[in-house]
């Protein structure tokens, strides 16, 4: 799972391809920093000499999502419009982010030229869902009118954002930052309010300030008390409740236990610009008769079987839908590849965008599937961009068995 080796994004994103999606290469390093002793209410421990944030190392983190060190700080910037979607930057220090290729992980440390963690949402300007995007956008950064860079940035999934596209970023010189992204048509099938949207490339831009305010929020890390570090749990999202470390301790059904991300579809930070977080329906808000609650990786696969005569089908079908989720948040997983055994029979499931089934993998049945044996198998992990809390978890999945019932 874990290993060195250097990273290439180019080797990277050209040399696999699966779930109809990117995977990425890489294993993780051995290299330690210095513990943060303490919740960082002591800034000389937390910033290092060259001024960037301390990322102290979790000694063999848990197989599963876990509490990270720390909670990350960040501005939020006006959303913007383009075609179908509206767009929500977001600016925060560099830090730490982990790359996966099949069941490996690899981290990538910030470079000393980095000055910023550049994220960005994408969501439906209509139903207000974020877009499960599967391949890398593009940013082309401009510094008083002239290209300075062309960055590929990362899908990524975080406990604290959910899914979004970002990299660590060089700027150099304070002042005003133009960018201009390109986002490609979603490779996933669209279905229900989403059939024959998103068939172009969507360009869009935004401008940010760099400088003390961005710097500044390296002093502003709210690091966790060292005993927490690396227990099962998962921080909220952004904005949303208050306590943080008591709100995502159960596990018994890998859902909120205090705080549910549906409660309000939006965050917003303190300059009040809304951005959705990429939670799926809980089971029972799913339509269809639900199968099973399965768990695998430490993932939640709820499965649900639509009748004959429903919208995802053409003929007399039953629609098998499976949503797999991040426990604690419903984050959604994408860029999987699962195959599900139904007596006996393979079936490749398809990754879709749906606005009642949100994103999901699914394939239509022949006959009555009633007391038919299902038994689901993950081909292929999530192939996304992990940050901290989430790169050890969905990696090893074991395969799941239920039965089907009408």
């Amino acid at each position: 799972m874990y290993g060195e080796g250097d990273v290439s994004r180019r080797g990277l994103l050209c040399g696999w391809v699966g779930a109809g999606a990117l995977a990425l290469a890489g294993c993780l390093e051995d290299d330690t920093t210095d513990a943060v002793e303490g919740n960082g209410d002591e800034g000389e421990e937390t910033i290092g000499e060259d001024g960037m944030p301390a990322f102290p190392e979790i000694e063999n983190p848990p197989d599963v999502v876990y509490r990270p060190t720390h909670r990350e700080e960040m501005v939020m910037l006006e959303p913007v419009e383009a075609g179908p979607y509206l767009f929500g930057p977001m600016l925060t220090y560099p830090h730490p982010f982990w790359l996966t290729q099949g069941r490996d992980v690899q981290r990538v440390d910030p470079s000393a030229s980095d000055d910023v963690h550049l994220m960005v949402t994408a969501w439906d300007r209509e139903t207000g869902l974020v877009v499960p995007l599967d391949s890398s956008p593009v940013f082309e950064l401009f510094y008083e009118d002239a290209s300075i860079e062309e960055e590929r940035p990362w899908l990524m999934i975080s406990q604290q954002m959910g899914f979004h596209f970002g990299d660590n970023v060089a700027l150099g010189e304070d002042g005003t930052y133009r960018v201009e992204g390109r986002v490609s048509p979603p490779g996933v099938r669209r279905t229900g309010a989403f059939t024959g949207r998103f068939e172009d490339t969507v360009s869009f831009s935004f401008e940010f300030e760099f400088g003390d305010e961005l710097r500044n929020l390296v002093t502003e890390i709210d690091y966790f008390p060292e005993e927490e570090w690396g227990e099962s749990g998962a921080l909220e999202p952004m904005d949303h409740g208050g306590n943080g470390h008591d709100d995502h301790e159960s596990h018994d059904d890998h859902n909120d236990s205090g705080h549910d991300p549906d409660e309000d579809d939006h965050h917003e930070h303190d300059d009040h610009h809304a951005i959705p977080y990429s939670a799926l329906p809980p089971a029972d808000e799913l339509p269809g008769t639900h199968q099973a609650s399965l768990e695998s990786g430490d993932a939640v696969f709820e499965v649900t079987l639509l009748e004959s005569g429903s919208r995802f089908v053409d003929d007399d079908s039953w629609y098998l839908a499976v949503s797999p989720r991040s426990p604690y948040n419903r984050c959604v997983l994408p860029l999987m590849a699962l195959e599900a055994v139904v007596d006996g029979e393979t079936h490749q499931l398809i990754e879709t965008m749906d606005d009642e089934l949100h994103h999901h993998y699914g394939i239509a049945l022949e006959g009555d599937p009633d007391g038919a044996s299902l038994d689901l198998e993950v081909v292929t992990p999530p192939q996304v961009t992990r940050h901290q809390g989430y790169e050890t978890a969905f990696l090893e999945m074991p395969s799941m068995s239920t039965e089907l019932s009408r």
